[in-house]
């Protein structure tokens, strides 16, 4: 298997959500609440919704696998909340992995944060 050199885009207003892309064709999203201790995460992957919940103190992780065609991407991430719940950040657990169009590639670490 091929490792692909991929980018990596991170937009985050810390103020608010913020996106991340993976290898090109996964983007990561997050949208903090400001009411409660929570962060909605949205996985899309080529375009499609492929994943959406809601994480919070009690649920912290979120699976996601998407298929097209021959092309995958899957993951684990793992939800961590500030001390008062105001601000966090999402990390994978182990590597999110893809392979698209014959190129294939893999991620551990920091996707992003919040602070509402």
């Amino acid at each position: 298997m091929a490792q692909e050199a991929f980018v990596v885009t991170f937009t985050a207003a810390q103020s608010a959500g913020g996106q991340r892309n993976i290898g090109g064709e996964t983007t990561i999203g997050w949208e903090p609440s400001d009411s409660e201790v929570a962060v909605k995460v949205t996985i899309m992957f080529q375009g499609t919704t492929i994943g959406v919940k809601t994480l919070n103190s009690t649920d912290l992780t979120m699976d996601y696998h998407g298929t097209s065609g021959e092309d995958f991407t899957k993951g684990r991430l793992k939800a961590k909340f500030g001390a008062n719940g105001k601000s966090g950040q999402i990390d994978s657990v182990g590597a999110l992995t893809w392979s698209v169009s014959g190129s294939s590639g893999s991620y551990t670490g920091f996707i992003g944060e919040w602070k509402v």
